[in-house]
């Protein structure tokens, strides 16, 4: 058992490469489904279902939560009460918690994590204790 959760690690730890590895650079989010309300925005405006948020803007959640797609290559799910910011190299979750399952580029802290496919999960607590699990 400890082997196994040894290898786990291991190979979690070895898709968390700096970007330069095989993810490439963020440009929009999708807004694909909208889950139990309809508190999502962009920028802090109500947004719907097929809304894109581009480089330079927010996403986040009230009590909703939202699936989104990277530039059509990666799946993200948004938890409620959760900010993130679009920027040129990745996102940044600044609030709440995200899972993202596919090639996308995530910011945590000063480090940009390169994902070249995983599923892996960020979270930034009311503390501001950042982590990340996969």
């Amino acid at each position: 058992m400890f082997v196994y959760r040894k290898l786990l690690a291991i190979a979690c730890a070895a898709s968390l490469f700096p970007a330069a590895a095989g993810a490439t650079p963020f440009n929009n989010a999708t807004i694909r489904r909208i889950i139990d309300g309809t508190e999502v925005f962009i920028d802090r405006q109500p947004a719907t279902v097929d809304d894109i948020a581009d480089r330079g803007q927010e996403l986040s959640t009230g009590s909703s939560r939202a699936e989104v797609l990277f530039d059509r290559r990666a799946l993200g799910f948004l938890g409620n009460n959760s900010l993130i910011r679009l920027g040129e190299d990745c996102f940044r979750l600044d609030r709440g918690q995200v899972l993202v399952n596919g090639p996308q580029n995530s910011c945590l802290g000063t480090k940009v994590l390169g994902i070249r496919g995983t599923t892996y999960v960020l979270s930034v607590r009311e503390d501001g204790t950042m982590t990340s699990q996969c």
